[in-house]
């Protein structure tokens, strides 16, 4: 899409609506596809690009640090660019005890439909960063926004170990490019 539709898509919806790729794509001038590509090397966990790993900087300082979550629609916006991958990623959001986000990681990316939960990379990184609570996401390739039988028994496994180390479990959130499911929502 280029520069101009997307400035009149936020002139009318506003700076939330347009995605990570349309942003970097405005910022840096780059096509669609060298921002899908800047955007994989950001969240790579050994990304190489330098402008990205400084942008990662900036952004760690700037963007989510501090904003205190009450409900899952302040997450969502941070997970959308998962929303449209096609393969399943794995995210978790950490939290201190005021609720203030301290970082989001990348924990794994999977296949089409599955993405394998890895606890103890999940609690070891909330150990480091002394995160009292997590909220873990995914996106549905599928587009489906409902959970799967293996997506309610990684959340339940996950909210056990949470009880074992201490550290609370708050959400499990869905991401799709129609929406989103929060477990905390649809109790």
């Amino acid at each position: 899409m280029d520069n101009k539709k997307i400035i009149e898509r936020i002139k009318k919806f506003g700076y939330v609506y347009p995605t990570n790729e349309e942003i970097i794509q405005i910022l840096f001038g780059k096509s669609k596809t060298q921002a899908e590509k800047f955007l994989d090397s950001y969240y790579s966990e050994n990304g190489k690009d330098i402008k990205a790993n400084l942008l990662r900087e900036l952004v760690r300082r700037y963007s989510y640090h501090n904003e205190v979550v009450t409900n899952p629609q302040q997450v969502v916006p941070y997970l959308k660019y998962f929303a449209s991958k096609d393969q399943e990623h794995f995210v978790t959001v950490y939290l201190n005890g005021a609720r203030q986000i301290l970082d989001i990681k990348v924990i794994n990316i999977g296949s089409t439909n599955y993405s394998l939960v890895d606890r103890l990379k999940i609690f070891r990184e909330a150990l480091k960063l002394k995160a009292s609570a997590i909220i873990i996401a995914h996106n549905h390739p599928s587009g489906a926004e409902s959970p799967s039988d293996e997506d309610n028994e990684a959340y339940e496994q996950l909210q056990k170990a949470g009880e074992i180390v201490g550290i609370q479990v708050l959400d499990s959130i869905i991401v799709t490019e129609k929406g989103y499911y929060s477990y905390s929502e649809n109790k």
